[in-house]
């Protein structure tokens, strides 16, 4: 008898033995749950820069990628208090699943770097630029359309409405802007502009570029840049005119879809200037319309909000001494002896920021190697 009940209690545990290993070599074999989190450190820029206005630039930053920030999400995500680093959660913010998927994509590359394994945490601005400046990183997170052809079966341009740009404050030469008429729904607003060196009134314009946008969920514009093949590219080529990269476009847009800054000559078989206008109108109010109906954290009566988030990538890319200094933990002399000969300059926009450098020469003389940032936010330098 003895012997049956020892038997059966070394089968037992053989078989809870057995049971756990397996437990455990399946638990090995299961992939780590996604991080949507990175570790972000805020470095005072210039004297008139304070959290809040930190705060708020992040808040048009998520935005302007496409973030739904549902009432009280933002306060959650990131502290009220003057803080100088904390623990920024991608997925408390309203992303949707692929956007989120493309923002952990991102921060495995960044959170691998050398630098960020060092400080454990990143320069916030640093990372508004990948975001923002970086066309590739802002087509992933918005969703953008990667061909023409999807953009324009996606919202019915295949017979537009047309207006002829003949004095453009963007395009070098003629320019034309094609939409879909029906305004009844927000979603599908979509307008594109041709761009070409040719001349619509003399009938030899050629398409060399498109640039496009619509309307994300959110209420934000989402811009597309296409090249004359219909392919997504990053940004509008400089001898076409001033368009640049998306956020360029979001700079000079901000949150309206513009009207004309100066009377055309009327193109035959186009929208006169009147008509044209009568369209735009009846498009922003909708909009307008629709963006009260949003439960978010974004205030669009706050017009001009939208610049901290400007302020945030300028006053990193190009960089003041007091920046520098803070940057870097070094006196103001101490920083200005490492950046050695380059000339200093004012930025026109935001004369208050003081003496400014470029962020290429302050991360070359750091020795910042492993995170690379674009030539420029807006403008399309040394890009495809």
């Amino acid at each position: 008898m003895k012997k049956s009940i020892l038997f059966f209690l070394l089968l037992f545990c053989a078989c809870a033995t057995w049971m756990c290993g397996g437990r455990e070599n399946n638990d090995a074999t299961e992939k780590p749950l996604p991080d949507h989190t990175i570790r972000l450190q805020w470095i005072k820029a210039y004297p008139g820069e304070h959290w809040k206005q930190v705060r708020e630039g992040l808040r048009w930053t998520f935005s302007f990628l496409g973030a739904s920030l549902p009432k009280g999400s933002f306060d959650k995500a990131v502290p009220a208090n003057d803080s100088s680093a904390f623990t920024l959660d991608f997925s408390q913010l309203g992303f949707s699943t692929d956007a989120l998927t493309a923002i952990d994509s991102i921060l495995v590359k960044l959170k691998s770097s050398a630098t960020y394994r060092s400080e454990n945490c990143m320069d916030l601005s640093r990372l508004v630029v990948l975001l923002i400046g970086e066309s590739e990183n802002y087509y992933a997170i918005t969703g953008s359309e990667k061909t023409l052809g999807n953009f324009i079966r996606k919202h019915g341009l295949e017979n537009p409405l047309q207006f002829g740009v003949t004095r453009s404050a963007v395009a070098n030469h003629h320019r034309l802007i094609q939409f879909n008429p029906d305004t009844s729904s927000v979603l599908n607003f979509a307008f594109v502009a041709v761009e070409s060196e040719d001349d619509l009134e003399k009938g030899t314009f050629h398409a060399s570029v498109f640039e496009a946008f619509d309307i994300m969920p959110n209420g934000q514009l989402r811009f597309s840049v296409y090249d004359e093949k219909g392919e997504r590219i990053a940004a509008s080529p400089a001898h076409l005119g001033k368009a640049g990269k998306p956020a360029k476009c979001l700079w000079c847009h901000e949150i309206v879809i513009s009207p004309l800054f100066v009377p055309n000559t009327p193109v035959a078989g186009k929208l006169t200037n009147e008509e044209f206008e009568f369209w735009r109108s009846a498009f922003q109010r909708n909009l307008d319309h629709y963006r009260t109906t949003l439960n978010d954290d974004i205030d669009y009566t706050l017009t001009q909000d939208h610049t901290f988030m400007e302020m945030l990538y300028i006053s990193f890319m190009e960089p003041s001494l007091m920046r520098l200094s803070n940057e870097w933990q070094l006196s103001p002399a101490e920083a200005e002896k490492r950046m050695g000969t380059p000339p200093g300059h004012l930025y026109e926009e935001f004369p208050q920021m003081g003496m400014l450098y470029y962020r290429y020469y302050a991360d070359s003389a750091a020795g910042v190697k492993d995170l690379r940032m674009p030539l420029s936010v807006r403008e399309g330098v040394g890009e495809k």
